[in-house]
């Protein structure tokens, strides 16, 4: 631990630390140019709870939209949505995630658009 001669220059710094240490890029935006029409996917048996669902996010529809559905390269299909590559290939991961997760546990799809 610094000696530091006063009280309150201890916790500026303790203070500044956490700052730093905690601090997180800001997400950039992604260009979303699909709107669906529907709001969630259902299983056919009943959900009883919340965690039945899988939310989907509308960047990662936009993904798998882009390179599933339309077959685009990722090189193609980031500069469409406006990110690096690295960044689209980390959303379609997390979209084809989430939607085998559905399809393999029974889960529901909420499309938060």
């Amino acid at each position: 631990m610094h000696d530091f001669s006063y009280p309150q220059q201890t916790l500026y710094n303790y203070l500044l630390w956490v700052y730093i240490h905690n601090m997180v890029r800001p997400k950039c935006a992604k260009i979303v140019k699909f709107k669906g029409s529907i709001k969630a996917l259902l299983p056919s048996c009943p959900i009883k709870s919340k965690e039945a669902f899988v939310e989907l996010l509308p960047e990662e529809l936009e993904a798998l939209r882009l390179a599933d559905v339309l077959g685009h390269t990722q090189t193609v299909s980031a500069k469409k949505m406006g990110v690096s590559q690295s960044t689209f290939q980390r959303v379609l991961t997390a979209a084809r995630t989430k939607a085998a997760t559905a399809l393999v546990e029974g889960r529901g799809i909420n499309f938060s658009i």
